[in-house]
């Protein structure tokens, strides 16, 4: 009779759920460890001026000298233009630049100008400004021509 009574008030409580628990713990901490701490790899570096005025103020840039520019895809691909780096004769329009070789060389010439007439190295900059149409490719081009010739300082803006 005993037995009976012991089986009658045992229940069935469902799988067992520590082996469960124990595998999703080993494949969580496997993740975090093969995982990369690194998330900065994955933005392309500028150096940005330090705001010191109060929050919500205006950050007057006057010890930096830009060179902005622009970019955009007009159906024939990769097209880069700045009034800092020379204008057409032709035209008085701002030259435009369809290689990142070709906007290397002139943004090295720049630098190179910039450097010859004393401008310190922490005042030389050149901000990228896509337009809304420009591919990512196109902007990584114009970044890579300025890391490639030598720039300090490199940012971003939104083209007006």
């Amino acid at each position: 009779m005993t037995a009976r009574a012991f089986k009658a008030a045992h229940y069935d409580s469902g799988p067992n759920m520590t082996p469960l628990v124990d595998v999703v713990m080993v494949i969580l901490i496997f993740l975090m460890l093969a995982g990369s701490f690194g998330a900065a790899s994955h933005y392309l570096p500028g150096a940005i001026p330090k705001h010191t005025g109060a929050p919500g103020t205006e950050v007057a840039i006057t010890d930096v000298t830009p060179i902005v520019v622009r970019m955009g895809s007009r159906g024939e691909g990769f097209v880069a233009s700045s009034p800092d780096l020379g204008r057409d004769l032709a035209t008085g329009q701002p030259r435009q630049y369809r290689s990142v070789e070709e906007l290397q060389a002139a943004l090295a010439a720049k630098r190179a100008e910039k450097h010859a007439a004393g401008t310190p190295a922490e005042q030389m900059q050149v901000m990228i400004a896509p337009e809304a149409r420009a591919k990512y490719e196109h902007v990584l081009g114009v970044y890579e021509a300025a890391m490639a010739a030598e720039w300090p300082k490199i940012g971003f803006q939104a083209a007006r």
